[in-house]
């Protein structure tokens, strides 16, 4: 059983590995995930569920954006093609969004695709970092569960 869950561990590794590698060959095709990424989570907005919505409302207040690009990214939001959610609002209150899209005084007219990809870049020091210790901590594993497995079989050797 220790053999075997040194195995595994050493599997996972391998994936890690290859993932990193993954991450690092297309670090440069982060923007076009941002920008897919939001385009398609506008666009599910009205027939999304309270959880996707409430998602992405905090998205646009944290950064304190609107749309991917622009506010006019909400056009489709409401019939009159002047609405954004609430959540773009500079002061966040009740049908703030209602009429205002390109009320800069109102609605925050920048988008949040270079605000999300800004993020993502400043923090994947800190996800590159975490990664790396895990790994160590998964290699002491590999090496204590060897440890281990050598010492039970020393102790079947002297029975």
């Amino acid at each position: 059983m220790v053999t075997m869950f040194a195995v595994l561990l050493f599997l996972i590794i391998l994936v890690e590995i290859a993932a990193i590698i993954a991450g690092y060959v297309f670090r440069n095709k982060l923007s076009a995930v941002v920008q897919d990424s939001l385009t398609d989570m506008i666009s599910g907005y009205k027939n999304g569920t309270d959880e996707f919505r409430s998602s992405l409302d905090k998205l646009q207040e944290d950064l304190k954006c609107c749309g991917v690009n622009s506010s006019s990214d909400w056009r489709s939001f409401r019939g009159d093609g002047n609405s954004v959610p609430d959540s773009c609002c500079v002061t966040l209150s009740a049908n703030c969004g209602v009429g205002a899209m390109r009320d800069a005084a109102t609605v925050h007219q920048k988008g949040c695709h270079d605000a999300l990809e800004a993020f993502l870049k400043k923090n994947l020091l800190w996800v590159i970092v975490a990664a790396l210790v895990i790994a160590g901590l998964q290699i002491l594993g590999i090496v204590f569960s060897c440890m281990l497995m050598r010492g039970i079989r020393s102790g079947y050797e002297v029975m």
